[in-house]
């Protein structure tokens, strides 16, 4: 269990903190946003080969969850157009099925696939973003 605090943790301080220079510094929100995509993708692939998959997989559905409510109420808006940003969505609802794979396939050898899937993702996704 302390295991998943401490990412969880992690996390938590990574998401506020990058919340706190957008608001500070709010022309660089598209690469702060990018920083917080790679860094958080890869603490999730290192999850997924780190962590039991079951826990980690209900987990991340709350997380789902919690996101989808921030989300709807704002909390994650471009603070220029102030439109909602559902695309994190969609990382957390691949995570989950990859996860959800994983469990009912009972096939233990995939999260280092996963974990790989999401390395590539990270980097490759957040430094095109940014460039």
């Amino acid at each position: 269990m302390s295991q998943f605090l401490i990412y969880l943790g992690f996390i938590l301080v990574l998401v506020l903190l990058a919340v706190l220079f957008m608001r500070k510094a709010s022309a660089y929100h598209f690469y702060i946003k990018k920083s917080l995509h790679i860094s958080v993708i890869l603490m999730c692939a290192h999850a997924s080969v780190n962590l039991p998959t079951l826990p980690l997989f209900i987990i991340v559905t709350l997380v789902f969850i919690v996101l989808s409510w921030a989300i709807f109420k704002g909390f994650l808006s471009d603070p220029i157009s102030k439109e909602k940003e559902w695309g994190v969505l969609y990382f957390v609802g691949v995570f989950a099925a990859m996860l959800l794979v994983i469990i009912f396939k009972n096939l233990q050898e995939l999260q280092v696939v996963a974990a790989f899937s999401l390395t590539i993702l990270a980097v490759s996704d957040g430094l095109a973003g940014m460039i």
